[in-house]
């Protein structure tokens, strides 16, 4: 039985294809995958079949919007690109 595994990304140099990569080979082997990012990567994350959460109010996600995503989806896992630090402070 698959997980659901979410990812939180951003438009950065290199960020975007690792996980696309990634999360094709995980939908492979059955996983539902859904991703928090700014909202220029939507359609592209869309094409690739990922769910698109609604993207953060600002650039880059914050602690508030992940733990509104996270809510939303009740994922099993939740991959944060290192970049993002300040979504994993307060919460």
């Amino acid at each position: 039985m698959g997980k659901r595994l979410m990812f939180a990304t951003w438009l950065g140099g290199g960020n975007v294809n690792p996980v696309l990569g990634l999360t094709e080979a995980l939908r492979a082997d059955g996983h539902d995958v859904s991703a928090l990012a700014t909202s220029f990567l939507g359609d592209r994350l869309r094409e690739a079949g990922i769910s698109v959460l609604d993207p953060p109010a600002g650039y880059l996600a914050e602690g508030a919007d992940l733990a509104r995503a996270v809510d939303a989806v009740d994922p099993d896992l939740v991959v944060v690109d290192f970049m993002l630090t300040l979504s994993l402070i307060h919460i």
